[in-house]
């Protein structure tokens, strides 16, 4: 007969304590991830967050702090290699909160962290103090439009093909009183290393979208001095026939102004950054009648959108794209001025 230790027994009694509680809650395993990025999966629990850490490429070797393969005191079989969960719990993570959870991604040499709030600062300050690469790193993107005359833009374009070159002699234009170069528009964004920022400065403006249709009203009386209508055959009046006008049914809000999404991703070498963009403007410029009586009124709107991915040096600036708005296009209201907008983005990192 063989006597178990006081920790084997331990041990065994906690296993069989843990078979007990699964099979009484079957439909839950130990291992489930449950949803809940914002609220505790649990009644009364502390509230799950989700953030985005960046990492250095040998985050699972170095981290784990394993040895080195060609030491002659290391077993002979190497290691399993660990997981982004593993080696957080070794540097004092804890995952014990139903729903937390690390997973890679979304972006290179980053991992996204769904846990308490408690512990989201905890993974912070060992990604980011102990190990001594500082705070999270995070960028001033400043958005400027200019705008010019379109031969103006070509011949600075074939002047300049370098971006900041061309930069350089557009800030030299602004500053002189005569210049054709304008600044449209001029937009600060403060953005986190792997986090996305969004600014607007818009107007909502309603819109009906669906009408109920003109209809003969339920009581019908015409008036002795209503405006006739003459016909050619029998020299006829007859008074217009009354109808009900054309009432919104259902009504939306549209955006007037101008927004800027980005995203930042800075390099591992510390000097370039990624940037996914989206800027965009609209506004309204007039109101136009639509329907067979020309009874139905509609907004028009002036769009400018830009998605773009690009890469550069911090403190650069980067040509993105032009940003003309449409010209002479018929529509009541519309632009008719023709100038070619230029697009810069420079990201710039604070002290």
């Amino acid at each position: 007969m063989q006597i178990l230790s006081p920790s084997a027994t331990g041990a065994a009694l906690l296993l069989l304590s843990g078979l007990a509680c699964h099979a009484q809650n079957p439909q839950t395993p130990p291992s489930a991830q449950l949803p809940g990025p914002t609220t505790s999966p649990i009644p009364g629990g502390p509230p799950l967050e989700t953030r985005v850490f960046e990492i250095w490429p040998d985050f699972l070797s170095k981290g784990s702090g394993q040895s080195d393969p060609n030491d002659p005191f290391v077993a002979d079989s190497p290691p399993a290699k660990p997981t982004f969960k593993v080696v957080l719990e070794q540097l004092g993570i804890e995952f014990t909160t139903p729903g937390s959870k690390v997973i890679r991604g979304p972006g290179r040499n980053e991992i996204t962290v769904t846990n308490t709030k408690e512990q989201l600062h905890n993974t912070e300050t060992v990604l980011y103090q102990k190990f001594g690469q500082g705070p999270p790193r995070q960028g001033q993107v400043h958005l400027e439009v200019f705008s010019m005359p379109p031969l103006v833009a070509r011949k600075s374009l074939l002047a300049h093909p370098k971006e900041s070159d061309l930069y350089t002699w557009i800030e030299a234009e602004l500053a002189k009183p005569d210049s054709s170069v304008k600044l449209e528009r001029h937009s600060i964004t403060i953005v986190r290393g792997g986090q996305k920022s969004k600014t607007e400065g818009i107007n909502e403006i309603p819109h009906p979208t669906e009408f109920d249709p003109p209809a003969i009203p339920q009581n019908v009386s015409l008036p002795v001095a209503a405006t006739s209508t003459t016909t050619p055959t029998n020299n006829a009046t007859y008074a217009p026939w009354p109808r009900t006008e054309p009432k919104p049914d259902s009504i939306e809000f549209r955006n007037a102004g101008d927004t800027f999404e980005v995203e930042l991703t800075f390099g591992d070498d510390g000097k370039t950054v990624d940037l996914n963009l989206a800027p965009g403007t609209s506004r309204r410029v007039g109101i136009a009648k639509s329907g067979l009586q020309e009874d139905v009124y509609q907004p028009i709107y002036e769009t400018q959108k830009c998605t773009a991915q690009a890469s550069g040096l911090i403190g650069q600036p980067m040509l993105i794209s032009t940003f003309s708005p449409p010209v002479n296009t018929s529509v009541p209201g519309g632009n008719e001025v023709d100038r070619t907008w230029l697009l810069f983005v420079t990201v710039k990192q604070p002290e």
